[in-house]
């Protein structure tokens, strides 16, 4: 897991559209870097100052600044480490850039004053490179049509939390969540519709769970929610309100028709003394119990 972008817990899906136009943004400017540098570097051979590229700082349209702007704007997070560190390296190498076109005027560009250039421009390319690997595996571990985290990185996060509870105590609740007779929705209107049931179901969900929860898309319309320092009966309370909620739904479809959808749940604090998939089992349990049970209802 990257150090970086832990923030985006449950990122909808225009959050998830920008990492990947952030990505594109950094392929954009590693580019444009390499072409600098190829001119910059064929200018020192020659000993041409005056038929030099401009520096780093003024490169594409706007400039530098422009473009760190711009893909700061897209990732709404400016005081991220690794973009702290883009800046600070891009920063060296155009201070570097500068040292030694100065000195080529005077024909006295050191091996040392080459070196820390060579460096500086060796560093900045590891930032984007390391900030583009951090977006790259959110995009992975997020779900693209709803935008909250997918399966695959159910293990890692649920893991991290079961290590907070070790370290510092308090309940942390799952929920299971299963939409009723869905199959029904993609058999009688189509997968459009089933795919904008699934996208309005979790936000509604994500009016009712703090910032820190996390909504993880277990498998085609089954949903698991980690709510950390709930107990299960305050978890199956913020639950029901989910459940209210989706049931008063009447969901709008392109041709007209308007739609209604219930979800069962099922509640299970996490246990520390087993595994996080043993957890993950008793929500299921209480889910099927759920469904079991008449559906359109929360059982713990």
């Amino acid at each position: 897991m990257p150090d970086s972008f832990q923030h985006w817990r449950s990122a909808p899906d225009s959050q998830h559209r920008d990492i990947l136009a952030a990505i594109r943004q950094l392929d954009a400017a590693d580019d444009a870097q390499l072409r600098w540098l190829l001119g910059f570097l064929g200018g020192l051979v020659c000993g041409n100052a005056r038929h030099m590229p401009g520096g780093p700082d003024r490169i594409g349209p706007g400039g530098f600044e422009a473009w760190f702007a711009a893909l700061d704007r897209t990732l709404h997070q400016p005081s991220d480490p690794l973009l702290r560190q883009v800046a600070l390296q891009h920063r060296a190498m155009s201070d570097g850039a500068g040292t030694l076109q100065s000195r080529l005027r005077d024909r006295a560009i050191t091996p040392a004053e080459f070196d820390r250039f060579a460096d500086a421009v060796v560093h900045y390319h590891g930032s984007l490179r390391a900030l583009e690997r951090a977006l790259i595996h959110e995009a992975c571990m997020a779900d693209p049509l709803t935008g909250v985290w997918n399966r695959s990185s159910l293990t890692d996060r649920l893991g991290a939390e079961r290590d907070r509870m070790q370290r510092h105590g308090g309940p942390c609740s799952l929920s299971m969540m299963d939409l009723d007779h869905f199959k029904d929705v993609n058999d009688r209107h189509g997968h459009a519709a089933g795919d904008h049931v699934l996208r309005t179901v979790v936000d509604v969900a994500k009016r009712h769970l703090r910032r820190y929860d996390s909504i993880f898309r277990y498998g085609g319309e089954e949903f698991l929610f980690c709510m950390p320092n709930i107990s299960a009966p305050e978890a199956r309370i913020a639950m029901d309100r989910i459940r209210a909620d989706i049931a008063a739904l009447r969901l709008a479809l392109p041709e007209g028709e308007a739609i209604s959808i219930t979800a069962s749940f099922g509640v299970a604090e996490m246990d520390t003394h087993h595994s996080i998939e043993a957890s993950i089992e008793r929500a299921d349990r209480a889910l099927l119990a759920a469904k079991n049970g008449g559906r359109n209802q929360v059982v713990v």
